[in-house]
């Protein structure tokens, strides 16, 4: 009987989540391909590293692989003015040369590449991998522009 009340559980918060994340996606093919027409076309030199979309309260997270210390990192993140995306910068150490066996450090923002579209500039203390993490800042749907620049030292 537990069981079965579990999965019942389980089952009604997959549908409230995938409802929820139904209501936040662009009304129609149209509407996205607009939403995706407008990014990566008003400020990036060169092209994006790649164009996604976010809704609700869902972030991407996107990897950009190990770097060595002291790589210049840089991330703009161009909306197009669809939405208002907010983006976080990890570095990650795991494994003997971490201090307690890992360690991590952020950086956050939100409006200063222009607009309201985030860039993130940072060194690298230490080797590690880079993550980033794109979310909407008011859970608005809408699609952005990413582009990631690694300048080794």
């Amino acid at each position: 009987m537990m069981k079965r009340i579990a999965l019942a559980v389980a089952l009604a918060c997959a549908c409230s989540i995938g409802a929820v994340a139904a209501e936040q996606k662009p009304k129609s093919a149209a509407a996205a391909a607009a939403s995706l027409a407008k990014v990566g076309k008003e400020s990036f030199s060169g092209n994006p590293s790649l164009i996604a979309c976010v809704s609700g309260q869902y972030y991407n997270q996107h990897s950009l692989g190990f770097v060595v210390r002291g790589t210049r990192i840089r991330v703009d993140i161009q909306s197009g003015e669809t939405i208002d995306p907010i983006a976080t910068v990890v570095l990650l150490q795991m494994g003997p040369n971490a201090p307690n066996g890992s360690r991590a450090s952020s950086a956050y923002d939100d409006d200063s590449g222009g607009g309201n579209d985030p860039r993130i500039e940072i060194v690298a203390e230490y080797d590690g991998n880079v993550m980033v993490s794109v979310g909407s800042y008011d859970g608005t749907a809408g699609c952005y522009a990413l582009k990631a620049e690694l300048s080794l030292p």
